[in-house]
């Protein structure tokens, strides 16, 4: 009777066995391979059947155009090598596309890294820890780069304007079609001491 049991268990635990996701060692030669790749954190998740669907606010793209705000789905069940995703945590999501949707599992590559810059692991990783120039150098051409959004220009005031812009050198300013009250002082001044200078000579040829 308890031989019997035994094989009951067996028969009815072959199925779950049979179904047990078995991932092949990941390497980023073949993790570059996926279409998209980003790192992000989780703002929500819900289910859709037995899938999970997780909206991640994308923060650096490496590869493809996943958009500031990225859809993941992945199996519920880990033994349909669904990944665990945790809300306000951040990943680096390596994804294919999948109706609409990007798609990752738990033998894509995708990890939890540490906020702020860089891929620093947060815990356990799939695969050995690679840092943020080697997945670069992985991607080569196909490398995105970033997707942040670019701070605009500083208006430029009068007061930080390049020199030769807030200066007027003194050509320019004699080169005008108007005439200054300088000049034509000037002029007048000279036409008078010309004067005087004539009466002069005059009287002194009376003499």
């Amino acid at each position: 009777m308890a031989l019997l049991g035994l094989i009951a268990s067996l028969v009815l635990a072959s199925p779950s066995a049979a179904c047990a996701c078995k991932c092949v060692p990941f390497t980023l030669a073949t993790g570059v391979q996926n279409p998209v790749i980003f790192s992000g954190t989780v703002t929500t998740s819900r289910l859709s059947g037995n899938r999970v669907v997780v909206t991640l606010a994308v923060d650096r793209v490496y590869k493809g155009k996943p958009g500031r705000t990225a859809r993941v789905t992945t199996a519920t069940e880990s033994a349909a090598c669904g990944f665990s995703f945790a809300k306000d945590r951040r990943y680096l999501v390596f994804a294919t596309e999948q109706d609409g949707l990007l798609a990752t599992t738990s033998c894509a590559g995708t990890r939890r890294i540490k906020p702020g810059p860089g891929l620093v692991p947060a815990g356990a990783a799939f695969g050995d820890p690679f840092r943020e120039q080697e997945l670069l150098a992985a991607l080569g051409p196909a490398a995105s780069g970033t997707e942040r959004p670019e701070t605009p220009a500083k208006p430029t005031s009068s007061t930080e304007r390049p020199a030769e812009m807030a200066t007027t050198s003194p050509v320019a300013a004699s080169s005008g079609t108007g005439t200054t009250p300088a000049v034509v002082g000037g002029a007048a001044l000279l036409l008078a001491l010309g004067l005087l200078l004539v009466l002069r000579l005059r009287r002194n040829r009376s003499e």
